[in-house]
């Protein structure tokens, strides 16, 4: 395997360059190994953990986030072996290889409107829409998800999102259920560090 490459991922790696990648990683399942894990500090709080994994077949490297609240604990995140734990069970699961599989099939599209915000729309492999994205200094922030099917969208429960129903979000639906929320995200003071226990260290493009 060759070198990771920065221009593709918007990312710049520290590593012995004199030894081969996969003899440096954290850990390896199958064909996924975990590159690097990051602790991230929001306004001066512990937020969760970021992570990031190279899948072997197409040489993808994907960079995820736990929240604290998904059972990311900092307690969990400090220790090496407790982490490796946690990424094995819980990140390497069936169901989550299926949902990488899934979303690495997704076709984005630019928005007819709000470039200025790099707005995308997301559709899944039967054309129907599935959710939106803006992109501000490498940062992606993801929402309005959009339900398959009339019977789920009757269904759905979860009121603390807007979601649409088999369609894209209108230019309004953007700018109150998209652009306000990054708006306030991004507002906030977020800090990656690196874990002393990595072998590779990752750094973001300003």
């Amino acid at each position: 395997m060759g070198t990771l490459s920065e221009e593709r991922v918007g990312a710049f790696y520290e590593y012995d360059k004199s030894k081969p990648i996969l003899d440096q990683v954290l850990f390896s399942h199958k064909d996924r190994s975990l590159l690097n894990v990051r602790k991230v500090i929001t306004n001066d709080e512990y937020f969760g953990v970021a992570f990031t994994s190279l899948i072997h077949k197409n040489s993808l490297v994907i960079h995820e986030l736990r929240c604290k609240d998904r059972g990311a604990s900092e307690a969990i995140v400090n220790d090496k072996e407790k982490f490796l734990k946690f990424y094995n069970k819980e990140l390497t699961s069936q169901g989550h290889l299926k949902l990488l599989h899934h979303k690495n099939k997704f076709k984005s599209v630019k928005a007819p409107f709000l470039q200025e915000h790099n707005l995308e729309f997301h559709y899944g492999e039967d054309g129907i829409y599935r959710y939106s994205t803006i992109t501000r200094n490498n940062s992606t922030f993801r929402g309005i998800y959009g339900i398959i099917s009339v019977e789920k969208y009757e269904n759905n429960t979860d009121l603390s999102n807007f979601v649409t129903c088999m369609r894209e979000p209108t230019i309004e639906e953007v700018k109150e259920h998209l652009i306000k929320k990054a708006d306030i995200s991004y507002a906030n003071v977020i800090t990656e560090i690196n874990m002393s226990y990595n072998n590779i260290n990752i750094y973001f493009k300003e």
